[in-house]
């Protein structure tokens, strides 16, 4: 009988735990819809006292020798389909119930790095702007501030504890409370190093059709239980 040993801990773990968001920053009031989405829910799953806790990456994956890997420096593992990345994924950490990020999830991670900035000082406008409205000055988009229009190695562009931020896009997905579509989607958090800051913004998320497609300059975003 074989025993499944867990998978040493990273050191680009960041525990996310949305109980514990406070301050200043939660009082704004949300502009855009992907602003107005994340605080609804937040406010929904929090009087119901449903906050999910779960770990997640800081950097985006690469694989070496086939296997994933998240390191700095190396090419980020883009151009694969949802169920490539639904697949590995799940062998990642099995005893860690490693899974795609969800789009809650996503809200919450994204939720997190706002509460980050503002610690640091961002004002809250700021913030939350960064995130949600135009990401050009915390990741790597056309013309953003450090942004050359090209894809940079994974580890690039650290912000609040974060990396990557932009350069790739994420793919996520549905709410495991969602009802089942009755065709399969997907969703992609942000935009990459090809898109505009202000179109797809780290906190922008969008719904496709196309679930077994390869996708271009997109990774699958990782969690795991804490």
């Amino acid at each position: 009988m074989s025993i499944e040993m867990k998978k040493n801990e990273s050191k680009f773990e960041v525990r996310i735990d949305p109980r514990t968001f406070e301050g200043e920053w939660l009082q704004h009031k949300p502009v855009s819809h992907a602003e107005q989405e994340a605080m609804k829910t937040y406010k929904k799953q929090k009087c119901k006292g449903e906050l999910p806790v779960f770990t997640c990456m800081s950097i985006d994956p690469a694989f070496i020798n086939n296997e994933l890997v998240y390191e700095k420096g190396l090419i980020p593992a883009v151009g694969y389909s949802y169920p490539f990345w639904r697949r590995v994924i799940r062998e990642y950490d099995p005893t860690r119930n490693s899974r795609i990020m969800s789009i809650t999830e996503y809200q919450y991670r994204n939720m997190f790095i706002v509460q980050r900035l503002f610690q640091a000082g961002w004002s809250v406008e700021d913030s939350w702007k960064a995130v949600f409205r135009d990401s050009k000055n915390i990741g790597n988009f056309r013309h953003s501030i450090e942004g050359k229009s090209r894809m940079n190695p994974t580890g690039s562009n650290p912000v609040a504890g974060f990396y990557d931020l932009g350069n790739t896009r994420k793919l996520l997905s549905r709410d495991f409370y969602q009802k089942k579509p009755r065709k399969e989607k997907i969703y992609i958090g942000g935009g990459s190093f090809d898109n505009l800051s202000g179109l797809h913004p780290v906190g922008f998320i969008q719904e496709f059709d196309w679930v077994d497609t390869d996708v271009f300059s997109a990774i699958g975003m990782l969690v795991m239980d804490p």
